[in-house]
């Protein structure tokens, strides 16, 4: 079984780097990082992860310098992003789906579909076929 760290980015920035540095060392499989940096220590300004495709790309800049800073090629970071397909109007769902080339531009290499219900057939093969 693989075993992944994560720690939620409620501490000072100091705190999080020494926790993403000894999850490293000890050899776990990943160390995630949540998909928003909650300003961090004092939960003050959030960044949705279901914003701007450009937020993702703040924190994506952001992922890179922490693996800077802990000494891991960037590149080894498989970038993710989670898009969430709540049970809306299909022009909503049509809306988040068309972000994901501005994703992709930012460096995006893998999204996370997120379903809260069961879509429908036509919703699924459209997914399938992105």
């Amino acid at each position: 079984m693989r075993i992944s760290a994560k720690l939620a980015p409620t501490f000072d920035y100091p705190e999080l780097e020494q926790f993403w540095r000894s999850a490293d060392e000890l050899g776990f499989d990943a160390i995630w990082n949540y998909d928003h940096f909650y300003g961090l220590a004092d939960n003050a300004t959030p960044t949705p992860s279901h914003g701007a495709p450009e937020l993702w790309g703040e924190v994506n800049t952001r992922l890179g310098q922490a693996c800077a800073e802990v000494g891991r090629d960037p590149a080894e970071i498989r970038r993710s992003v989670q898009i969430f397909l709540y049970p809306l109007q299909p022009e909503q769902v049509a809306s988040q789906l068309d972000q994901l080339p501005r994703f992709a531009e930012l460096g995006c290499e893998h999204a996370v579909l997120s379903f809260y219900q069961s879509p429908s057939a036509e919703l699924l093969q459209r997914c399938a076929a992105l």
